[in-house]
């Protein structure tokens, strides 16, 4: 029984560290996506989430573009850049959804596994192929959760590598941090950031490090 209680008082102690860190990261102030040299000057100017992050929500083209830290431009998959931390097995799994033309997304809350009455959100990614010719028939590939169940370090057991880590709805911004990357302690490896730019794209920046330095810009135009 006392194995037990330290071992549930050590997975608090591990969210709330996780937690900590991933706030710490963002310092003091709200979190604000802003263009920086490496964002496209051809790309509209970023418009933010929406209220409770709900203006995320949408379908949007799967294959869209990118710069990297190098400003390389190059094509990008949105359901690779949603996995940004798989495991080379993982990955395989998600090189065939490049196969599924379209990806749908939206925000959802759930509760808190410390405090009940504290929401926690979520990024819920459902990519989509088309069924035969018709325009409007399609159906689900497959479904990507950030995170999966409640998060670190609670998540269910085979839970993919990128989709353990905790997400955060700000005012201008949803931070997605994944605080184990490839099984390393709760450093905030990288994280994702997700807004809608000013023509309803959607905009995903990838930042690695204690200052989470731009890794990726991507663009996803939105279908509907």
């Amino acid at each position: 029984m006392r194995e037990h209680e330290k071992e549930s008082r050590t997975g608090v102690l591990q969210v709330l560290s996780a937690v900590a860190v991933a706030l710490l990261c963002f310092g003091c102030e709200t979190p604000t996506l802003k263009g920086d040299s490496l964002y496209p000057a051809d790309w509209p100017p970023l418009a933010g989430p929406g209220e409770k992050c709900l203006a995320i929500g949408g379908t949007y083209a799967n294959l869209g573009r990118a710069v990297d830290a190098k400003g390389k431009p190059a094509d990008a998959w949105l359901t690779d850049v949603l996995a940004a931390m798989p495991t080379p097995r993982e990955g395989e799994a998600l090189r065939a959804l490049h196969a599924c033309a379209r990806v749908t997304l939206h925000v959802e809350s759930f509760p808190s596994q410390i405090r009940s009455d504290v929401l926690m959100q979520r990024i819920v990614a459902v990519p989509q192929r088309r069924i035969g010719e018709s325009p409007e028939q399609w159906t689900d590939c497959a479904d990507i959760h950030l995170p999966r169940g409640p998060g670190y370090p609670h998540s269910p057991a085979g839970t993919p590598t990128y989709e353990s880590g905790i997400g955060f709805c700000f005012p201008t911004v949803f931070a997605y941090v994944n605080p184990r990357p490839m099984g390393i302690g709760i450093t905030a490896a990288l994280t994702l950031y997700f807004a809608v730019a000013r023509d309803g794209s959607l905009i995903v920046k990838v930042g690695s490090g204690p200052e989470h330095t731009t890794e990726t810009w991507a663009r996803f135009g939105k279908v509907r």
